[in-house]
């Protein structure tokens, strides 16, 4: 179970490597996919993800080579979500929208961003000789 659990937070980490190295190319596809959450009731998909994601990272804190970088990347990613909840759609939506009239050039470093974040996360996953 552990295993799984670290392979688990180890492929999230690569998605945000993946996902921040198509947003610095295209930042075009950062737009469309906020778009997709601003499209009927998709805007209360948002803040459970993000939250089940935290939670995630939270249970599979042991598991990781250094569980202190998963916990605190899933406090964040927990107290994201639930500032999301409590937004309500309405504000999440006009959120959203800020973020979708971003610069590219905002847009690209933010790309960095994921992907830096990506990178840690692997690595405290542990993969690679850490664990």
């Amino acid at each position: 179970m552990e295993a799984t659990l670290r392979t688990i937070v180890f492929v999230v980490g690569l998605i945000c490597v993946f996902e921040g190295i198509v947003i610095v190319i295209k930042p075009g596809f950062y737009r469309q996919a906020i778009g997709i959450f601003l499209k009927g009731r998709m805007v209360y998909v948002l803040p459970p993800l993000k939250t089940a994601f935290g939670v995630l990272f939270l249970v599979a804190a042991t598991s990781c080579a250094k569980p202190a970088i998963i916990i605190a990347l899933g406090l964040i990613t927990c107290t994201a979500g639930i500032a999301m909840f409590m937004m309500g759609p309405a504000k999440l939506k006009r959120f959203l929208n800020w973020w979708k009239m971003r610069g590219d050039w905002f847009l690209r470093l933010l790309g960095v961003v994921a992907v830096v974040l990506g990178l840690l996360i692997v690595y405290a996953a542990g993969f690679g000789g850490g664990a």
